[in-house]
């Protein structure tokens, strides 16, 4: 299946924003740029190790889905770390693979480490959606 230039930099442009809002702890950007439960699911993964540190954090993780005070807690404090980490990406793109008319994994590297990104394209934005690479259901 072909993919358009336009696409193929579209895609990449929202990686590489994905990751300067990662590097600058930017949560309300990275929500942009992704469906709502794989927003959530990066806030879990995001705010794994601080649920070791902080049992009340554990609290906030779980009600976060309906309550939005918990939520913006959550993220006030997923952004105080990620700031604290400093931590800079080297992304690469390998390459893309259509999955369907409104499906894309990127695959690339990350600071060396062979990775993938599945986009999916809702309303005419094209979003990652961590469950985009997964087979469609008919």
């Amino acid at each position: 299946m072909y993919l358009s230039p336009e696409i193929e930099g579209t895609l990449h442009e929202s990686l590489l924003h994905y990751y300067k809002a990662l590097e600058d702890g930017d949560l309300s950007a990275l929500s942009s740029l992704m469906h709502r439960e794989s927003y959530f699911v990066m806030l879990h993964s995001l705010g794994f190790k601080r649920v070791f540190r902080d049992e009340n954090f554990k609290t906030l993780l779980t009600n976060m889905h309906a309550d939005v005070s918990a939520l913006q807690k959550v993220v006030s404090a997923l952004h105080t770390d990620l700031l604290q980490e400093d931590r800079r990406y080297k992304i690469e793109i390998s390459s893309y693979e259509p999955k369907g008319a409104d499906r894309v994994t990127v695959h690339y590297l990350e600071d060396g480490h062979t990775k993938k990104m599945y986009f999916e394209k809702s309303e005419e934005t094209w979003k990652i959606n961590f469950k985009a690479g997964r087979s469609k259901v008919s």
